[in-house]
């Protein structure tokens, strides 16, 4: 991550602006990676509702975002993404654990 800026400037440098959004966008994917395994679970032990319904979630927050982007800033727009992305899989992971 913080590598993110000097790599952008070597390989493409037109994009050395996006930095901010590698750094805010990285650790919410980081999380979302971690509780992937009960997303996992949850697909074996076939609790495709959950499954749907946090992807869902996901996917109804695009719309919205795309609605207010002129009013929010991009850095804005890329951490409403990550933490619902987040949130959804906790989610899931939560119901999970309720088994």
């Amino acid at each position: 991550m913080l590598l993110a800026h000097p790599v952008l400037a070597v390989l493409t440098p037109q994009y050395v602006g996006t930095a901010l959004l590698v750094w805010v966008l990285v650790p919410c994917l980081f999380l979302e990676s971690m509780l992937t395994p009960a997303h996992n679970a949850l697909i074996v032990y076939e609790k495709l509702r959950i499954i749907v319904i946090s992807r869902l979630l996901t996917l109804s927050v695009v719309p919205l975002l795309l609605l207010l982007s002129p009013l929010l800033s991009i850095t804005s727009v890329t951490l409403a993404f990550g933490l619902v992305r987040v949130l959804a899989r906790l989610w899931a992971a939560v119901d999970h654990s309720q088994m």
